[in-house]
């Protein structure tokens, strides 16, 4: 009978919000309902029982949705964590400072920190700055025994990205970069294109039932994130920046062919008939990675863009009337069964969270254009502008009703924007920021 209860509960939570998903590709909806999962926690006030892996991922989804809306109350919730538990790295694992995932909170006090970088403010990251100094430069260990599993990729070293970016200290990010390397080297597949939990997972010692190598979803999609959320703070001038960029799109290549037909991806990415339910936290951040290729040039958009679509709507589908996020599987190391109605996790709301960023930033700007798509060819008109890919150009025409253009490199980064008059249909572009690269415009349409 208490079954039956939670069946037909998870049914109406999925009609409910189904009749929210019509609209789920309009910029408000993409906010709205990220606010409503994000806020569900925080409305229940079990954020800040511990400052452990889960609550390190979920508020990385929070300080996403905070970038997003500018909103200061997921600010101030993210801070209040912080201060409750001093700033501390995590305690699990009889309190191992090494240990990856004691180090995930760390991503938010860092970003924090950045948002009012005074020297007073140090003691955001402080205890975390200790930590990786004995970790990086006096632990005698090789990355695949510091983080001898998948997950770890998602957990540490994008805390030690930001460290390195808040200290302006490279040698953190060195470091990092020779752990990340060798963990890869231990548990890349280079003919699947996916990542291994961990040794105990190689194949043909591990199978599924049917015969298959073992590719848990969640864990990679921990290193898919985890990859982008490094890159965001590595420059792009870093020597093994583009080996990380393979990485991220190799991947999502193989994870493309996996997608199923409803938009989501099973626990067991190579035996679907392994378990049968479509599994919410890995699909999130998955639909993450992907948007955020696409949103750095790293993915063909055309190619990308109906895969991340059709999670996204999946996606929204899977939240339940109250904010929680249905179909997650439970904390665990490898494939698993994720009915309707398994119980949300924070790791879930923060990967859901980090996702719509993203897919925000995918819709509204029409200048993510993909550096594989070459040069000289324009997309079709958005709702927000036009966007040519260019080389060496001086001048520009305007088209009808355009009040503006603004310059772009493929990473994103603005170079230059200027505002038309009514009677000027022509713009001239500073010719020392277009006669050596491609880039992109974006036509300004108020």
């Amino acid at each position: 009978m208490k079954s039956s209860f939670f069946i037909v509960l998870g049914v109406i939570a999925l009609l409910a919000s189904n009749s929210a998903a019509r609209d789920e590709f309009t910029l408000d909806s993409i906010t709205n309902i990220m606010r409503h999962v994000g806020e569900y926690r925080l409305k229940t006030g079990t954020h800040a029982i511990d400052n452990s892996w889960i609550e390190g991922a979920y508020f990385a989804g929070i300080m996403a949705l905070y970038s997003r809306t500018k909103d200061p109350k997921y600010l101030d919730s993210a801070t209040a964590w912080a201060q409750y538990h001093n700033w501390k790295i995590g305690t699990q694992y009889n309190g191992d400072r090494t240990h990856a995932d004691n180090h995930a909170c760390t991503q938010t006090y860092c970003e924090i920190f950045k948002l009012n970088p005074l020297p007073q403010n140090a003691f955001m990251y402080r205890d975390w700055l200790g930590t990786w100094l004995y970790v990086g430069d006096t632990l005698k260990r090789r990355g695949s025994q510091l983080w001898s599993w998948c997950d770890a990729l998602f957990m540490a070293p994008p805390a030690v990205a930001r460290l390195s970016s808040v200290t302006g200290t490279v040698r953190f990010l060195d470091t990092m970069d020779v752990y990340w390397w060798d963990v890869t080297k231990m548990l890349y597949d280079t003919t699947a294109h996916l990542f291994f939990r961990d040794a105990s997972y190689f194949y043909p010692a591990k199978k599924t039932k049917n015969g298959f190598k073992v590719f848990w979803s969640r864990g990679n999609g921990w290193v898919v994130a985890g990859t982008a959320r490094v890159l965001d703070y590595m420059a792009s001038t870093y020597p093994s920046r583009p080996k990380y960029e393979k990485l991220l799109h190799d991947m999502c290549a193989a994870l493309k062919a996996a997608q199923g037909s409803d938009g989501m991806w099973h626990t067991s990415l190579a035996d679907y008939n392994e378990y049968t339910d479509p599994e919410m936290s890995g699909t999130c951040f998955f639909c993450f990675a992907m948007a955020w290729c696409v949103n750095k040039g790293l993915l063909d958009r055309p190619t990308y863009e109906p895969v991340i679509r059709k999670a996204w709507s999946a996606m929204v589908k899977n939240v339940s009337a109250n904010g929680s996020v249905l179909r997650v599987q439970d904390v665990g190391a490898a494939p698993g069964p994720a009915p309707v109605t398994s119980p949300t996790k924070a790791y879930a709301e923060g990967a859901f969270c980090l996702a719509g960023d993203q897919m925000y930033e995918m819709l509204a700007n029409t200048g993510a254009i993909s550096r594989r798509e070459g040069i000289n060819k324009t997309q079709s008109p958005g709702k927000i502008g036009v966007i040519i890919a260019a080389n060496g150009i001086a001048s520009i025409e305007l088209p009808e009703n355009a009040t503006g253009a603004a310059l772009y490199d493929f990473r994103g980064r603005l170079l230059y924007k200027v505002h038309a008059f009514p009677a000027l249909r022509t713009i001239a572009l500073p010719v020392e920021k277009t006669k050596s690269n491609a880039f992109v415009i974006r036509f300004l349409f108020d």
